[in-house]
């Protein structure tokens, strides 16, 4: 089934919030913290998908009509929000999503992205040519998540 990919709209923040959530409680869930996890859903609130919408080049992923991900790129060249619906994972969507938003970043005159991954995406991005810049720890809410900046230059 082919794979569309247009721009978030205001509408879209509720599905786009539970779309993450459900990626999370599936493929982050056995490695956060119940505290970590809560600070992620909120990080990800259907508020806060609204006003990443409004702040950002936010996309979505829809194969046959149903969102199967998402992706963002910040005005100052950093991926954001890059998550597949976990039912959906392993069928290309996360490769296509990265193309556009690095298609996207090229067409804004960016020559270097940045993202930031979680422990559990590092493979992802390695076999998509991005690179380790440093290890962080990044905060919401007080509550911290070990984190791997990676950048990609064209």
């Amino acid at each position: 089934m082919p794979i569309s990919i247009r721009p978030a709209t205001p509408a879209d923040a509720d599905a786009l919030s539970l779309l993450i959530a459900d990626s999370a409680r599936a493929s982050l869930a056995p490695h956060y913290s119940g505290v970590q996890l809560a600070a992620f859903l909120d990080y990800y609130s259907p508020s806060a998908m609204a006003g990443k919408i409004a702040r950002q080049a936010v996309f979505c992923a829809e194969m046959g009509g149903q969102l199967v991900g998402t992706v963002a790129l910040d005005t100052a060249g950093n991926v954001v929000g890059f998550y597949t619906h976990a039912d959906h994972m392993g069928q290309g969507i996360g490769t296509a999503m990265m193309r556009h938003v690095e298609a996207f970043a090229k067409q804004k005159g960016h020559h270097e992205i940045r993202l930031t991954a979680s422990p559990v995406g590092l493979g992802f991005y390695y076999k998509h040519g991005w690179e380790r810049v440093s290890d962080f720890v990044f905060q919401h809410l007080g509550v911290g998540f070990d984190e791997t900046l990676m950048r990609k230059q064209f």
